[in-house]
């Protein structure tokens, strides 16, 4: 009942390792997804080959050569058989909770308008894992709980919805930004219920490096496609995180977000906003952003409180 679609880096070096991870423990989850790979990044259509995805070519490009995100939604939505679709991106893995969590939420809601969030856990993953040994989701939830950490509301990996609804995306750049908050604010404001399952879902981000960038990580702050970005999202009030949904689902079902979790959005939205211009050189934003992240910290959940939710993952195996 579940479609799968993401848009791969080059199979190279450490971003091969860590997508083939990803990408086995998707064809392993239970009942299993259909997985569409979109682009045509090196190795990624042998993998797909492999592990038995779709490959999809023909995603429109900027003139940089960047993927745009309208394409890769429509090629990802009319391409996809099954009626719950999701974006999901090619360095993530998956445990057995985000199949089952999916079709939870997709039976509950009216019509399908709704937009499934969740956080992340980062790990530092630079071996193949061992899909081989039958308690590998075990020993990589330990491993994440004791060694890995939540990565704050701004980051969101996958947005999982109705196959028929469709965003009108303006023309973002994937990878640069910006576009993810426009989708949150964007579903909102069509009166859609924006749903945190980071309760429920083990997401197992692997860290890696920006070598694809033309000049590294410095390539993000101050490139073209990342202002661009920004320009087509409008407004940074409009980068709108996980703290802007409107329930979260926990063990007892959704829950209507709080007024005190809006203003925790608020400060997360300041501290970003700051962060962006003391990238970009813009004066005295030091102490204010560390002011912003100090009260961030007194509203939002810890990464320890938001995640306790990893060290019982073990069930999954």
């Amino acid at each position: 009942m579940l479609t799968i679609f993401t848009t791969p880096k080059p199979f190279h070096g450490h971003q091969s390792i860590i997508q083939w991870n990803a990408w086995r423990s998707w064809s392993l989850i239970e009942p299993r997804p259909e997985v569409l790979v979109l682009d045509a990044a090196e190795g990624a259509s042998r993998a797909a080959a492999e592990l038995g995805f779709r490959h999809v070519p023909g995603v429109a490009r900027n003139q940089f050569g960047t993927p745009l995100i309208r394409s890769i939604f429509q090629l990802g939505q009319d391409n996809a058989r099954f009626p719950i679709v999701c974006y999901l991106n090619s360095d993530v893995i998956l445990l057995n909770d985000f199949t089952s969590t999916l079709a939870e939420v997709a039976a509950s809601q009216h019509e399908g308008e709704y937009l499934l969030v969740g956080r992340r856990w980062n790990a530092n993953i630079v071996e193949p894992l061992r899909f081989a040994d039958p308690g590998w989701r075990s020993t990589l939830s330990r491993r994440v709980h004791e060694e890995g950490w939540q990565e704050s509301a701004a980051a969101m990996e996958f947005f999982a919805f109705s196959r028929r609804v469709r965003w009108e995306f303006p023309d973002f750049a994937v990878g640069r930004g910006a576009w993810d908050g426009w989708l949150v604010h964007h579903a909102r404001r069509r009166g859609f219920r924006i749903i945190d399952a980071s309760a429920r879902i083990t997401l197992v981000h692997q860290q890696h490096d920006y070598a694809h960038w033309p000049e590294g990580e410095r390539y993000y702050a101050r490139s073209l496609e990342y202002r661009t970005n920004q320009r087509l999202r409008g407004s940074f009030w409009r980068q709108y995180t996980i703290l802007d949904a409107t329930d979260r689902l926990t063990a007892q079902g959704l829950v209507r977000a709080t007024p005190w979790e809006r203003l925790g959005a608020n400060l997360l939205r300041l501290q970003m906003y700051l962060g962006d211009r003391l990238r970009a050189g813009g004066p005295y934003t030091g102490p204010v952003l560390s002011v912003a992240k100090w009260l961030r910290r007194q509203i939002a959940p810890s990464r320890h409180q938001a995640g306790q939710r990893a060290h019982g993952a073990s069930q999954n195996s």
